[in-house]
Parts: C-alpha cells; sequence; structure tokens
C-alpha cells in the first residue's frame, strides 16, 4: 500500500478555491448541506463558497444563511437566478458562476458537487496528487460514490449494479502496487478541476447541456468526463487502485451522504461493497478480447 502521508508530502492544497453547490430547496435536505459544509474550510488555503438554489423565499434564504455562518469558509453567496426556466436546469446556474469567476485569476481551482457529495481534504490531496500523474495522458482524476447502509458500517459502491472486470477495464500503470483506471460508471455527482481544465470546460462542448451521455441533471456534473477522451479509454476520468489487492483508492471514496440507495431494497445500485468491486474475472476478459476479434474478422468479411 502506498504511505499516504509519503506520497502527499510535496502536495499543496489549492491556493484558493470556489465550491459551488446545487440545493433545490427542500427544508428536509437542510441537514445535507449541514454536514458537507462542515469540509468545505479545509479544502484550499482560501475558500469561496456559491449555492446556487431555487428558492426567493427569505425565510428559506435565512435558514441557508445561517448554516453557511458556522462554516468557517472566507466568503460566500447564495444565489437564486431570476429565469431558471425548467427546475432541472438549476443543476446548471454553477457553470455561469464558474465563468464569472474564473475572469479573476486569483482562482486556482472550482468544485462542483451535488448538495449531499462530502468532499474531504484527503480527497482533494489524492487529486491534487494524480492530477500531475495523469496530465502527460490527458486523463483526470475521478471519485467513487459509497454509502452506508442503516446500523452498518460497510461501504456500498452507489452507482454500479455489477462488479467491474479489471481486465476489461482501460488503465494507466505508473508503479508495481497502484494503477489508475476506468471505471464502468465513470457518475460522480462533482467535479473538481484546475484553471487549465477549466479553460477547457468552458471554451469546450461540455460546458454544453446538450453535450454527454446522462440526463440534464447528471450532466451538469460531468464536466469533462466524455470530452475529449484518450483513444482507448472510455471517459477522462480514472481511478487510483491499490494493486495487487484491486482496491479503491480510499482517498477517491466520496461519501453520497444520503444513503438513500443502499437503503432502498428496490434499488438495483448500492448493493455491491467497495472492496468487492473490482474482480479479477480472467476467462471472461479472454472472452471479451475473442468476441471483438471475431466482429472485427466479421467486418472485414462484409467490406471485402
Amino acid at each position: 500500500m502506498i504511505s499516504i502521508n509519503k506520497r502527499y508530502t510535496n502536495v499543496c492544497l489549492p491556493d484558493k478555491l470556489l465550491i459551488c453547490i446545487t440545493f433545490y430547496y427542500v427544508k428536509e435536505r437542510l441537514y445535507l448541506l449541514k454536514n458537507i459544509s462542515k469540509d468545505f474550510s479545509s479544502l484550499g488555503n482560501y475558500v469561496s463558497v456559491c449555492i446556487a438554489t431555487n428558492t426567493f423565499d427569505s425565510n428559506e434564504l435565512a435558514e441557508i444563511h445561517t448554516l453557511m455562518k458556522f462554516t468557517n469558509v472566507d466568503q460566500y453567496e447564495i444565489v437564486t437566478p431570476e429565469y431558471l426556466g425548467h427546475p432541472y436546469l438549476l443543476t446548471w446556474i454553477h457553470l455561469g458562476i464558474f465563468r464569472k469567476y474564473f475572469t479573476d485569476h486569483t482562482y486556482s481551482h472550482f468544485l462542483y458537487m451535488e448538495d449531499d457529495i462530502r468532499i474531504t481534504i484527503k480527497n482533494v490531496m489524492y487529486w491534487q496528487f494524480s492530477r500531475e500523474l495523469l496530465r502527460p495522458y490527458g486523463l483526470v482524476p475521478g471519485f467513487v460514490r459509497f454509502e452506508y447502509k442503516k446500523h452498518n458500517s460497510d461501504l456500498y459502491a452507489t452507482d454500479f449494479v455489477s462488479h467491474v472486470n479489471f481486465y476489461t477495464m482501460p488503465k494507466v500503470n505508473y508503479i508495481n502496487n497502484y494503477t489508475f483506471m476506468n471505471l464502468s460508471n465513470a457518475y460522480q455527482a462533482c467535479y473538481l478541476m484546475d484553471r487549465e481544465l477549466m479553460e477547457e470546460h468552458l471554451l469546450g462542448d461540455s460546458s454544453n447541456p446538450d453535450f454527454g451521455r446522462w440526463d440534464i441533471r447528471a450532466r451538469a456534473a460531468a464536466g469533462l468526463t466524455f470530452f475529449s477522451v484518450p483513444e482507448g479509454f472510455l471517459s477522462r476520468n480514472v481511478v487510483g487502485v491499490q494493486m495487487p489487492s484491486m482496491q479503491i483508492d480510499e482517498d477517491a471514496l466520496i461519501h453520497h451522504t444520503a444513503n438513500n440507495y443502499a437503503n432502498d431494497e428496490g434499488a438495483p445500485n448500492a448493493k455491491i461493497l467497495i472492496p468487492e468491486l473490482i474482480k479479477s474475472d480472467y476467462y471472461c476478459y479472454l472472452r471479451f478480447i475473442l468476441k471483438k476479434i471475431s466482429i472485427k474478422n466479421l467486418r472485414k468479411i462484409f467490406t471485402t
């Protein structure tokens, strides 16, 4: 296992971080916003927070203000768009905010997140560390969401309905006991970018709500996931994996604090334990390769 302290020795926190959160006001969800906001002040040397919400109600806005005053961030603001149109578009308001703050060159990093995603200092350090390793490949450090079941400390993989076969996933190795690899589902309900990545996002198709593979709300959290994907990879997002145990780097794990899928027996996802998510099915890999070869040969037959 890589020593966390050792690998982060020369890694710095973001110098000036802007965090944007989409919060569709529901009183019962205020506790989620409160829980994730406890970590905000630790995620950068200077932290600004902007909450995009749908409510104009003064009492409801006051509740959000009260919550934010206890976060110890350097500054915050609450934005309520006047002409939102469809409620689903609230998730895209953060992009205009990022465009505005991007003109201030003192901001070094930008973090978008949904209102129930907890990002910790370890997550940010993992991202900073991995970003430099992945830069030459055009890849971006990714995260994996997890949940808890009631009265259970085990971690369940939020966004997966089946195991991930290690052998069939594209990957980059940099040392013997660690690899970065695509997972079969790249959704993580957030994204973190430095100025270089944010400029690419703001100027590229990825900032268009019509771009991408997911629904309109999920696409807002995609960032550069499916934009300018290197050849041979499924997405720009790759996740750190410890080898040979094939365990996801614990610092790449982010808590989906609502825990709603793991506790819904009818939901197909969030039923696989994080330690068991990645499997090494070599025979499945051989079938995968043979299938690709067969399809390639069939194409040759029908094109000659």
